[in-house]
């Protein structure tokens, strides 16, 4: 008896194991994607229901015929609505089928983007096929798209809506352009008045000594390329808050700039981007033509303080890891990439040490490693802080600045045309007489500026 039941539980032993490594290898191969080809592997899926690593690569090509689309990331937007990341030829156009319509995208950068409405509550099956000029489609690409009742998009004021193009827009950005902010005749009078007593008040604090106020309006990236803007965005009025207060504040004591019809007409002239495609700031192309702008102003009284001619920057392109619009989607921004035009001095900024902070400009990092997206971090100075810098030129004028994130791409030529200048805290728009006595930098009594550098769809923090 004691030998037959060594010898069962000798067999059961065996049977187990033979159990585990059948179960190890069938996993394996999900893992790897090595299914059979009538199968439809769920690719990248996030959601709060679930999360897989798998990624669709390309197959062999045949000749003559355009590469398979890869499927990177497919995320609910809401229940029903996913949107689809992937990469493909170059110039490829990209169409999904399987939805609730066929979605034909242009691809951008050798990536591609797009929103699909899912037929069903449970599982979409979808196949994205690419098409080039001279050759055959591709062979499809077959993905899947899961219904998940939890998904919701953002409300926290960084959401991203995919447009025509593989393009994204902020949807902050998109309420300006069709109208959805518009201020009241109240509104409009109450700001006037605000901005008239400002100069007013700098000018009673001057001492007789001459001092502006400089307004600069930039135009978010739906303003000036709203020919990307995805069928649902349709204007509800003739204006937007930005035409209202430009026009509004026409006449005021204070210097008005509003950047929208110059980088329309950069846009036009199509020599260089004036904005990232992956981000919502200013390339630093369109950077440079506001920073010129500005200093056009200040070279009426202070001709040393003319911009920098175009001719005293190295101008080239880089291939970048996408920026905030792909990191507020929740897309991988090494698939969503970013073909910057760089501007780089050839012109010294290790200047501003003077300045209360005590470091130089070049000191202070504009963006994340490899990326156009706006560092943050706190290992070095960023562009966000608070910040003074002292050059030591008293050539130059002095400023305050105030300003929100749209500086970033020129933040650092611009702090390099003045003798002292102190940029606020990023979203901080109250006006300090302290500091504009404190860093008037010479035998004035305020600084020689008050600059005020706001995006179109935070306009209204400027106020009050």
């Amino acid at each position: 008896m004691v030998k037959q039941k060594s010898t069962l539980k000798a067999a059961l032993a065996v049977l187990l194991a033979l159990l585990t490594i059948t179960t190890a290898v069938l996993l394996a191969a999900c893992d790897t994607g090595t299914l059979n080809e009538d199968s439809t592997p769920t690719i990248r899926i996030e959601s709060d229901d679930e999360s897989a690593d798998d990624t669709s690569s390309r197959s062999e090509t045949k000749p003559g015929y355009a590469d398979t689309p890869e499927i990177c990331d497919i995320v609910n937007i809401t229940p029903d609505t996913i949107f689809v990341t992937g990469l493909c030829q170059d110039g490829a156009t990209v169409t999904i089928s399987g939805g609730t319509e066929d979605v034909v995208v242009e691809s951008l950068n050798g990536y591609f983007v797009a929103e699909i409405g899912l037929i069903n509550t449970t599982t979409t099956h979808l196949e994205a096929v690419a098409s080039v000029e001279g050759l055959e489609d591709s062979e499809p690409a077959n993905f899947r798209g899961q219904y998940n009742a939890t998904a919701e998009k953002r409300v926290d004021g960084n959401g991203v809506t995919v447009g025509l193009s593989s393009r994204l827009f902020a949807d902050r950005g998109i309420a300006e352009y069709t109208g959805q902010t518009l201020m009241t005749l109240t509104q409009l009078r109450e700001y006037r008045e605000y901005v008239d007593s400002r100069v007013a008040a700098l000018e009673r604090r001057s001492g007789g000594s001459a001092i502006s106020l400089v307004y600069v309006y930039i135009p978010d990236y739906a303003t000036i390329y709203s020919e990307y803007l995805p069928a649902s965005a349709v204007k509800e009025t003739t204006t937007t808050r930005l035409e209202q207060i430009s026009e509004n504040l026409n006449g005021s004591a204070a210097v008005i700039l509003d950047m929208t019809d110059v980088l329309l007409a950069a846009k036009e002239e199509g020599e260089y981007p004036v904005y990232n495609v992956t981000d919502g700031h200013l390339s630093e192309y369109g950077g440079y033509l506001v920073y010129k702008a500005i200093c056009d102003v200040m070279m009426k009284e202070y001709p040393d303080a003319a911009a920098r001619a175009l001719s005293e920057f190295d101008i080239s392109y880089e291939l970048k890891d996408g920026g905030s619009l792909v990191h507020y989607l929740g897309a991988d921004k090494t698939v969503i990439r970013e073909n910057a035009v760089v501007l780089s001095p050839k012109f010294s900024l290790n200047v501003g040490v003077g300045g209360a902070t005590g470091i130089n400009i070049s000191e202070v990092t504009k963006y994340e490693e490899g990326s156009v997206e706006m560092y943050t971090g706190t290992e070095e100075r960023n562009t966000t802080e608070r910040v003074i810098f002292g050059t030591g030129r008293t050539n130059l004028p002095s400023a305050l600045i105030y300003r929100d994130d749209s500086v970033l791409p020129f933040y650092d030529i611009l702090a390099e045309r003045f003798n002292n200048v102190m940029f606020a805290a990023s979203g901080d728009f109250t006006i300090n007489m302290a500091d504009a006595e404190r860093y008037s930098g010479g035998t004035k009594s305020l600084v020689d500026y008050v600059i005020i550098i706001v995006s179109e769809s935070n306009v209204d923090k400027t106020f009050g």
